[in-house]
């Protein structure tokens, strides 16, 4: 598939907002960086990507109401969920699902707090985040059914009794991972004839096992946001070698849903960074929206590289950005 954009002119390498690129070089020279699995072990690197959120996480939202509450799977397992609460919201509205990112191996309901309180802020709607469970320490199926988990919470009696949401109107929003994630879900829901959600923003998602893209040539190896080779390492530890998924979770588009058939799932917001080595999996995920004529919508954001929209106490552009997500995902429900 040939990932084209009708809102580029070209497919020349594009440059990083300069706001966005000094306050990430001001980030770097206090030694504030993503940690790297490919360098250290993945106790240190997620240490060094809590150091990081810390940072750029005040000053946080204030809500009405937060807490963490447990889900439980049919197996027993204790699927941890924040939920965040804005103030004035009123009974019986929408929810909203938050799958984050990190590739799967990274970050949770903790480092993710100031974006889960935003995004309760922004959309007005209750956030439910699972905290679902990471590699490399679980592979494929896990977070999927970990999420499906805590989205049976949301639909059932005592949750949306105790925090007053609607329980038949759930959208989701992932970014990266939690995008992957989102797809997933609504495609596991199509396949067990579960309710479905009415609707899904998904930011710069990671939605195919590939790494020979025209972004990933441009903007894999930069030393800017997401490389090729993390991508390719967080693709490993979720997809091992010899991965043999039960018979309910054989079809392969639930893995890598670039090209799934979209019938039956609801409207998607797609939305990509320019620089970022993941832009041709959303421009090719939209073209798959488009040749089945699915409703979606689509937004670039120039400029902007992968994972900025953490930065929204810092940097203006992330909250303009879930702004527009939220409002996306208003209009859905």
């Amino acid at each position: 598939m040939c990932a084209l954009c009708d809102t580029m002119t070209d497919r020349r390498k594009a440059s990083l907002d300069p706001a966005l690129s000094e306050l990430l070089a001001g980030l770097a020279r206090r030694g504030l960086l993503a940690g790297d699995p490919l360098t250290m072990p993945i106790a240190e690197a997620r240490l060094q990507n809590e150091a990081y959120f810390r940072a750029i996480a005040e000053p946080r939202s204030a809500v009405a109401h937060i807490s963490i509450v447990e889900a439980t799977a049919p197996d027993g397992h204790a699927v941890p969920v924040k939920v965040a609460i804005p103030e004035g919201a009123k009974a019986d509205t929408p929810a909203l699902l938050y799958c984050h990112g990190g590739g799967y191996a990274f970050a949770d309901i903790h480092t993710h707090d100031h974006l889960i309180r935003a995004l309760a802020v922004l959309s007005g709607m209750r956030v439910f985040a699972v905290d679902y469970r990471r590699t490399p320490e679980v592979s494929f199926p896990v977070p999927l059914e970990d999420t499906l988990t805590a989205l049976a919470a949301m639909r059932g009696r005592e949750w949306s009794a105790r925090f007053g949401h609607e329980p038949a109107r759930i959208v989701v929003l992932g970014d990266s991972a939690g995008a992957h994630l989102g797809v997933g879900l609504m495609l596991a829901l199509r396949q067990r004839g579960l309710p479905q959600l009415q609707g899904a923003a998904l930011a710069y998602g990671m939605y195919a096992r590939r790494f020979d893209t025209w972004s990933h040539h441009a903007y894999g190896n930069n030393g800017i946001g997401l490389s090729s080779a993390k991508m390719r390492w967080f693709w490993d530890q979720l997809l091992p070698p010899g991965l043999h998924p039960d018979p309910a979770h054989a079809d392969p588009f639930l893995m890598e849903p670039l090209e799934a058939e979209l019938a039956g799932l609801p409207p998607l917001a797609l939305f990509a960074a320019e620089c970022d080595c993941l832009l041709d999996d959303t421009l090719d995920f939209r073209e798959t929206c488009k040749r089945q004529d699915h409703p979606h919508s689509f937004d670039l954001f120039r400029g902007a590289s992968h994972g900025f929209l953490h930065l929204t106490s810092v940097y203006p552009g992330a909250r303009e950005a879930l702004a527009l997500m939220t409002a996306r995902l208003k209009a859905m429900v």
